[in-house]
């Protein structure tokens, strides 16, 4: 977690430094607050799991970790510390400690989401962009070139940047999802990826309504994509993301004698266990 932080805590200083604590805290401090969220579910799991002596190799791999976020590169460095640890904590859980397994699982994620995300749409992002551009411009007719929308109505229009991208929006809100759902239940089942897909058209949808709306005119470009607009959106993600998870979860939520690290016959444990 300290490498997730030294990547996060100057970039949200110089957000609040710029535009003050509360438009900065209104924003998610240069992250996003379903990115909060999911970092303090990951610290979260880590408390609660088992405790367990450190090994040699464990020490050794904290210690490599501490020395890459020291690299003058912190922001990089750390987001590459970060994943490489968070895998090899959760293959040393094993299945024998699922909150350690699926908290460190999640500390990757994060290192994801800041970095790696972002590297794969400097790769393949123009394609990405067009996409998005094409699926809004379906329902409003539009003209696109490329990753670039015309207003319908009045001179202008806009570019689909990479922010704007469905991809990158259902990758945050992929990250809320695991982080709920393996928080409250921190083994992996198979509907789950059933969840997944689903939440990732819900947002899918959500980001080509967005585009449709902004693509009218200069007005409701503004409207959607300005101070008013964009924090209802990324509210809007953040609300749709939990629903869904929480979904996925109810059982494990609202029936107090679930075991939720015991897996398909948990419940059976459970009722044996509360009747013995």
């Amino acid at each position: 977690m300290l490498a997730i932080a030294n990547a996060t805590i100057g970039e949200a200083v110089q957000e609040a430094a710029a535009d003050g604590w509360l438009n900065a805290a209104i924003d998610g401090f240069g992250c996003s607050w379903a990115f909060w969220l999911a970092t303090g579910l990951a610290v979260r799991l880590a408390l609660r799991a088992a405790p367990a002596p450190a090994s040699g190799w464990d020490l050794a791999v904290g210690a490599a970790s501490l020395a890459v976020v020291a690299l003058p590169a912190d922001h990089i460095a750390s987001c590459i510390a970060a994943p490489l640890a968070g895998a090899w904590f959760a293959w040393r859980a094993g299945p024998d400690d699922p909150r350690l397994r699926a908290g460190a699982l999640l500390l990757a994620a994060l290192a994801a989401d800041l970095v790696w995300v972002n590297a794969a749409m400097v790769v393949a992002g123009a394609p990405i962009e067009a996409l998005d551009a094409r699926a809004s411009a379906w329902f409003t007719g539009a003209v696109v070139h490329g990753n670039a929308i015309a207003f319908l109505h009045g001179g202008g229009g806009f570019y689909v940047a990479r922010g704007c991208t469905s991809i990158n929006n259902i990758a945050l809100a992929l990250l809320l999802w695991f982080a709920v759902t393996r928080s409250a239940r921190p083994r992996m089942r198979r509907g789950d990826l059933a969840v997944a897909a689903a939440l990732a058209l819900s947002v899918a949808a959500l980001n080509t309504g967005r585009l449709a709306l902004m693509s009218l005119n200069a007005q409701t470009f503004h409207l959607a994509h300005g101070a008013t607009g964009s924090p209802i959106f990324d509210a809007a993600v953040t609300t749709v993301s939990l629903a869904w998870a929480l979904w996925d979860v109810r059982k494990e939520l609202f029936d107090p004698v679930l075991d939720a690290d015991a897996g398909p016959a948990g419940h059976d444990r459970g009722l044996e266990s509360a009747a013995g």
